[in-house]
């Protein structure tokens, strides 16, 4: 899967991300990072990916009760050229993720 800044991803595909990749951690409201658990994750939740000038993928997620922001720990951006539906893209920040 190939994310970048501004894809949206279901709860069910930001819990095979974070189970495959692992959650650094998880700041709620911009409080302290706190250790996440994705079993805290709605089914109904969505995320939009964000992938930082540090090469860090980041799932954000809001909503009612505020926001939480996850950093994944070994997912990573990279800027490269894509092939996307047989056609060469521009060098552009994106993570591929193998779920």
């Amino acid at each position: 899967m190939i994310i970048k800044t501004g894809t949206t991803l279901t709860a069910d595909q930001a819990r095979a991300i974070i189970t495959a990749y692992g959650a650094e951690h998880v700041c709620f409201n911009g409080e302290l990072p706190v250790e996440l658990d994705i079993a805290y994750i709605e089914d109904n939740d969505t995320f939009t990916a964000l992938i930082n000038y540090g090469h860090a993928v980041r799932l954000l997620l809001e909503d009612e009760q505020g926001r939480a922001d996850i950093c994944l720990s070994r997912l990573f951006g990279k800027c490269e050229e894509l092939v996307e539906d047989g056609v060469l893209t521009i060098a552009q920040w994106h993570a591929v993720a193998e779920i």
